[in-house]
């Protein structure tokens, strides 16, 4: 029996999320076997959607997707609206009442057309919740909030984290699909050009604040096509500078989330939305630099197609020919032994039974960047109803 879930764009376009509720979640037996093998999954990229309002819905959905523990970003709208909540302050109270599994990466708004102005109010809000326990580190979206990699504001915001008690920073590094008809059709301004997606520009800050972790969010992954009108396709060329950055400093890492989400979600058919996870991976295992791999989805946009990621990155990251032990590393490893994440008490994640297999899933067929459009466009909705 379908039902429908009307939700409002930042346009005034409405989305009816059908939902299926006799819908299955099939656990893939190489979800099973990698998360068995390696004593746990830990997911390091997690964003708030409308198809939660509460921690639970979202820690069901680890559940059945075994995924133990994970990050969840506190992301800055471009608009604010009246009422609307700091959504630190939302990923902070998700955090608290997760019990230890899910943390937090904190934000601040980079895109005030005064930055000297606002800047040591955004800069102390970061302060404050990175100072926070239930915080483990910092995240900025360049591509999406167009802020260059270099200049006052970016050395502004490294500064202050590498300053901090949780010095850690996780940057979208190479472009969004928000570049192209999607973001436009959202009405989402976004920056593609070089100066906003090139990782290289990041490298006199990551010289210079030795201290601090650079995670760079989708290692450079080209996600507009070849054909892009606007000539923002680099052709693999930033995930090779992204390569070649985790091998030059030590406090550099790889994050691979977003590569293998499918055309079609949940159907599990290798019909990649933006190619190429598979060739990135292979780049980084024939350049020596698996062990700065970090595992992770950014796959909860769509309730139930978290688990379809990890089929599919899972098999690439055997394919590539990373070891078992390299495989556990990126999964669970590295990310909690950078994030200082102690191990549970006990396993808090139990492998699905037939009943609890049964989900609803978002049925939204091939418009699956549709359903990233939403979570992003009514960011500012979303905040305000919390």
């Amino acid at each position: 029996m379908l039902s429908c879930v009307l939700a409002l764009t930042l346009i005034g376009a409405p989305f009816c999320l059908a939902q299926d509720d006799a819908a299955a979640l099939v656990i893939p037996d190489i979800v099973t076997s990698e998360r068995e093998r390696c004593g746990g999954i830990f997911d390091m990229h997690l964003h708030l959607s409308p198809w939660f309002s509460e921690v639970d819905g979202l820690l069901d959905e680890l559940d059945v997707s075994l995924v133990d523990q994970g990050i969840l970003y506190a992301v800055y709208p471009r608009l604010s609206m009246p009422g609307q909540r700091d959504p630190n302050e939302v990923v902070s109270e998700m955090a608290l009442a997760s019990k230890e599994r899910i943390f937090g990466f904190a934000s601040l708004n980079t895109t005030h057309d005064d930055w000297s102005a606002t800047k040591e109010t955004e800069l102390n809000r970061l302060l404050r919740f990175l100072d926070r326990p239930e915080f483990v580190g910092a995240k900025l979206a360049p591509p999406h909030t167009c802020l260059p990699l270099a200049g006052e504001r970016i050395e502004d915001v490294v500064h202050a984290v590498a300053g901090s008690s949780t010095p850690i920073l996780a940057i979208h590094v190479g472009t969004t699909p928000f570049c192209g008809p999607l973001g436009e059709a959202v009405g989402l301004k976004t920056c593609c050009s070089r100066e906003y997606v090139d990782p290289s520009l990041l490298a006199p800050l990551m010289e210079l604040y030795s201290n601090t972790t650079f995670i760079l969010l989708h290692a450079g992954h080209d996600f507009l096509p070849p054909d892009d009108p606007k000539g923002n396709y680099y052709n693999g060329t930033l995930v090779d500078k992204s390569i070649q950055l985790a091998l030059d400093y030590d406090n550099v890492y790889l994050e691979i989330s977003a590569m293998h989400a499918e055309a079609v979600p949940r159907e599990m058919e290798d019909n990649f939305k933006y190619p190429g996870g598979y060739t990135a991976i292979q780049k980084m295992a024939d350049a020596g630099a698996v062990d700065k791999i970090i595992w992770a989805s950014d796959g909860n946009h769509i309730k139930g197609a978290l688990v379809e990621v990890m089929k599919e990155s899972f098999e690439d990251m055997i394919k590539a020919g990373m070891t078992d032990d390299q495989r556990c590393a990126a999964l669970i490893g590295t990310p909690k032994a950078l994030f200082g994440i102690p191990d549970l008490n006990s396993t808090l994640v139990s492998l699905p039974t037939p009943d609890s297999n049964s989900t609803s899933a978002s049925a939204f067929g091939p418009m699956h960047g549709w359903a990233l459009a939403l979570g992003y466009a009514t960011t500012g909705i979303l905040l305000r109803m919390m």
